[in-house]
């Protein structure tokens, strides 16, 4: 008779995928090793260590189910569909190293586009204005800082409108209006932020992507609704304009109590976190991606606090609490580089981390931070001469159109650090479909997948 499993490891992971990474072909592929592992194909602790599946459980908090079934089936003839709401995957399992302990894995989803509403969890109106138009300030694209001045004097000539309610009106609604045409802007040039984000995913979930590109902009709007739009004005501007500064800032708090606040908790509750990020498509980008990206990675890890204090730590010992403890950072689709560079994208995302991350690791008690170079889906077939080609022989039809992948390709070489400056096209990298098998339950071939899970299942 087995012993009765005395103990429990829960696993309450937070999942954050930054521009682009394939969060979600990343945990369907992460669920799927963990559903239907096989030891010879993910060796966890470099040994025949097995995970046995128990069984699904119900979401917690309400929040909906991460539809593992429905990617799965579809995974290998289409992309896994984007990330539209706030999702969660709970289940039980066993480990063959683990005789007297049940694991509890839950992994936390939110789409990309909401991580700039974490960041404004921390902020007031006037301090997310300040920020939004810093970044555009600090743009590299002088096309954007251009916007920004633009942007600003156009306010400026508005003139004094607070005395008059149907003055104050007009100014409210063009104001409005010309923020709608910035953030279309700032995502059609595959901007990181975008806030608030309920301008391309509606705080019910509807994506107004296609809304930007066919630039229907009435259908999208800066805030919880139509009738509560703010925009980001600057402090000279905000002291003569107090009666529109209550008004935008009456707005921002409404969607910051309703969209951002509930994500930041969702995410507190996690006691380890993963990042991915996509290192090869901010090459593809430039110098002000980067920047960009830095930047949204550090106030979110800031906002969400992991580790603890040596006070936090003496209040852990007594509730049984400890927050975040395990931060892991991930440089995702590994098989799109050359092999033996695949180390470099470690590296670099090290490179772009380090400085804040290093404060954190010793500053807080009960921390640890680790990096990874992973590829959850293995699509390419290494060439000679440092070539790759897709595992798709041909042409193949993903939703409604072909995408051609049969060809082969030389990837731009990978720095060992990242450029002082770069601009769009200096790198150039092939996105390919995810190559699942069939069989869904067959998990698909990966890169040091099991590296990631030694980390992230460790008893807790």
């Amino acid at each position: 008779m087995k012993p009765p499993r005395m103990f429990s490891s829960k696993h309450r992971i937070g999942v954050i995928g930054i521009l682009y990474s394939g969060k979600t072909v990343f945990i369907t592929s992460l669920l799927n090793h963990i559903r239907d592992h096989d030891p010879e194909l993910l060796r966890l602790k470099n040994g025949p260590t097995q995970i046995t599946f128990n069984k699904e459980l119900d979401p917690d908090n309400g929040i909906e189910r991460f539809p593992y079934a429905m990617h799965r089936a579809e995974a290998h003839r289409v992309w896994p569909s984007k990330t539209e709401k706030t999702s969660q995957y709970r289940c039980s399992f066993f480990r063959s190293d683990w005789p007297w302990t049940e694991g509890e894995l839950t992994l936390v989803d939110i789409p990309g586009e909401r991580l700039s509403d974490i960041v404004m969890a921390g902020m007031d109106y006037q301090q997310w204005s300040d920020w939004v138009l810093t970044q555009m300030q600090e743009d590299r694209d002088p096309e954007y800082r251009k916007i920004c001045t633009d942007y600003i004097q156009f306010l400026q000539s508005l003139g004094d409108f607070s005395r008059d309610p149907v003055s104050l009106e007009n100014a409210r609604r063009q104001i409005i209006e010309r923020y709608s045409v910035i953030l279309a802007r700032l995502f059609l040039g595959f901007r990181p932020i975008v806030s608030p984000s309920a301008f391309v995913l509606a705080p019910n979930g509807d994506y107004l992507g296609q809304s930007v590109v066919d630039n229907k902009l009435s259908d999208c709007h800066p805030g919880l609704d139509a009738q509560r739009c703010f925009a980001p004005i600057p402090q000279e501007f905000a002291k003569k304009n107090l009666a529109l500064v209550k008004i935008f800032s009456s707005h921002y708090e409404a969607y910051r109590r309703e969209m951002a606040i509930p994500m930041k908790d969702l995410f507190k509750s996690c006691n380890e976190l993963v990042v991915v990020v996509d290192v090869a498509t901010i090459l593809m980008g430039n110098t002000a991606m980067y920047i960009g990206v830095r930047d949204l990675v550090h106030r979110i890890v800031d906002l969400l606090d992991p580790g603890h204090s040596f006070f936090g730590t003496i209040l852990g010992s007594v509730f049984g609490f400890w927050g975040i403890q395990r931060l892991a950072f991930v440089a995702t689709k590994a098989d799109l580089v050359q092999r033996e560079q695949m180390p470099r994208l470690e590296g670099l995302l090290r490179q772009m981390t380090s400085g804040f991350i290093n404060r954190l690791v010793e500053t807080k008690n009960r921390l640890q931070c680790e990096y990874f170079a992973c590829s959850a889906v293995v699509s390419t077939i290494r060439q000679e001469g440092g070539k790759l080609a897709s595992i798709y022989p041909e042409p193949q039809k993903f939703g409604d159109k072909w995408v051609e992948v049969g060809d082969v390709w030389t990837p731009s070489d990978l720095p060992e650090r990242w450029p002082d400056d770069w601009k769009d096209g200096d790198f150039k990298f092939r996105s390919v479909p995810p190559k699942f098998p069939k069989n869904i339950h067959t998990p698909p071939k990966h890169i040091k997948l099991e590296a990631l899970l030694d980390f992230l299942l460790d008893p807790i």
